[in-house]
Order: C-alpha cells, then sequence, then structure tokens
C-alpha cells in the first residue's frame, strides 16, 4: 500500500495519529501530559473495529456532522446570549449570577439543559422587579424565549 496512500484515508490517517500519539506517551516525561488523550481516544479505534457496534451507534447519534452541528449551534448560542445577557443584568447588585462571563455563561447553560432554568429566571426577576414591571416582563421574555429556542433546536435535531 505504500505510506503514502496510506496518509490519503482519513480512518488510516487517525490512526496513525494514535498510534503516535500513544507511543510518546509511553515515556514518563510525558506520562501527564496532553498525550493521555490519545490513550482515551484508542477507544474509537475499538469502537471502528466492531461492525455491529459501529452500526448501533450510527442508529443512536446518526451522522456525526449532524450532531457535531448542533453541539457548535449549542456553543455558538451559549456564547452569544451569555454575553446578552451579562450586558442585560450585571449592572443589578444582587444578582451573582450574571456577574461574570462564566458564571452568566454556566446560568445559560442550565437554562438550556432544563436544570433549574425557572430558579435562574425566577432570581434574576426578583432583583429586576425594583425597576418596573415592563423590565420584569422583558426579562421574564427573555429567558424563557432562550429556553423555547434551545429546546426547538435540540427537539430538530433528534
Amino acid at each position: 500500500m505504500g505510506f503514502r496512500n496510506y496518509i490519503r484515508r482519513s480512518t488510516l490517517k487517525f490512526e496513525f495519529m494514535l498510534a503516535v500519539g500513544t507511543t510518546l506517551h509511553c515515556f514518563p516525561s510525558f506520562y501527564r501530559s496532553g498525550f493521555t488523550y490519545f490513550q482515551v481516544l484508542r477507544v474509537a479505534r475499538l469502537l471502528k473495529s466492531i461492525p455491529l457496534l459501529e452500526g448501533f451507534l450510527h442508529k443512536i447519534f446518526g451522522p456525526g456532522r449532524k450532531l457535531s452541528s448542533l453541539i457548535l449551534f449549542t456553543m455558538c448560542l451559549l456564547l452569544i446570549t451569555s454575553s446578552i445577557s451579562m450586558q442585560l443584568f450585571c449592572f443589578i447588585k444582587g444578582l451573582e449570577q450574571f456577574e461574570t462571563f462564566p458564571r452568566a455563561f454556566m446560568s445559560m447553560f442550565r437554562i438550556a439543559m432544563n436544570d433549574g432554568w425557572t430558579e435562574v429566571m425566577y432570581s434574576a426577576m426578583d432583583e429586576v422587579y425594583e425597576f418596573g414591571v415592563f423590565f420584569l416582563c422583558l426579562t421574564a421574555l427573555f429567558f424563557i424565549f432562550f429556553h423555547l429556542l434551545t429546546n426547538s433546536a435540540f427537539i430538530r435535531s433528534i
């Protein structure tokens, strides 16, 4: 087959990188480094070698592009809405969930994953209440629309 033809196929490139990375991981100076991930990725090679398991995973997850595009869409949406929510709520003294970008990101991630999203919304509404009913309604609409948008994106991808 030759090395040049071997490198042209993407699965064989992946296996070659795995072999090189795993070999480098064997040296003591590379034990606790990024080369550890190559040891973990050897499981992907195992999944690829069993055709029945590969077909099963393809039925569950579908093509990889669909899943990867959903993950990329979700990450972009979280980055954008975290920035917006931080700008909207960072000036409120009692609301610690949106003081910094990592906290805002985690709060929006909780809403996207349905993990206590009403707690985030209610705590923001409690702190915004002093600014008037108009801002209270806008806050509720912001969180509800974001929740509906993320859930409809997940449902359509399935």
